[in-house]
């Protein structure tokens, strides 16, 4: 991941995907208890901006 200035961002999401992400955040924390925890927004951060940067990146090989 690039990095860059972090800022916070407000979304909604429903409950069961809240829900999810906090299942998926805890499994992670519990493969390695030796790393630092990962947290709900964490993971939520790193899959919005996997959906982008392969957003970008399809707009910009159509653009090519």
């Amino acid at each position: 991941m690039v990095l860059e200035k972090v800022v916070p961002v407000s979304i909604a999401l429903p409950k069961s995907y809240r829900d999810l992400l906090r299942r998926i955040a805890l499994e992670e924390s519990l493969k390695n208890p030796n790393q630092q925890i990962i947290t709900t927004s964490q993971l939520g951060r790193e899959i919005l901006c996997a959906f982008l940067r392969e957003r970008l990146e399809g707009k910009s090989k159509k653009d090519a």
